[in-house]
């Protein structure tokens, strides 16, 4: 057990940076487009807390039709009211789609998450090293 904690941190460092890499690239080649919050999906959340997820129509300029998506994103307060106008970043290349909500958390949240996790990990690693010596 030992060693899977050991590896976690590199591991979740490496694929942190790689993400990062990956999420550059689509915020460059990504397309802002416009839509409309036309529903608002509840969750629970820890503590008997409630979190919304807001699912948007939008625009699609490659199929030339209006779809819909559901944000895997979650906020605790509703940050959105039905009829609100956001920005989603949008990228299809035909063989390849991706779309999130455009904003920080949205573009860049979870190649942040697992960076942060994976310096807390190797943080951990090498305090405990140097406990042993």
């Amino acid at each position: 057990m030992e060693y899977v904690f050991i590896a976690l941190g590199p591991f979740l460092l490496v694929v942190g940076i790689l993400s990062f890499i990956k999420r550059r690239k689509f915020a460059k080649e990504s397309a802002v487009v416009n839509g409309v919050v036309t529903e608002i999906r509840t969750g629970p959340a820890s503590k008997n807390r409630t979190v919304y997820y807001p699912i948007v129509r939008y625009y699609d300029r490659l199929t030339s039709s209006e779809k819909m998506y559901e944000s895997n994103t979650a906020y605790e307060s509703s940050k959105y009211k039905i009829g609100d106008n956001v920005e989603l970043r949008y990228f299809n290349n035909g063989l390849k789609k991706q779309i999130c909500l455009n904003n920080w958390f949205g573009v860049w949240g979870l190649s942040f998450m697992l960076v942060l996790f994976g310096f807390i990990f190797c943080a951990i690693d090498f305090a405990l090293f140097f406990l042993r010596t």
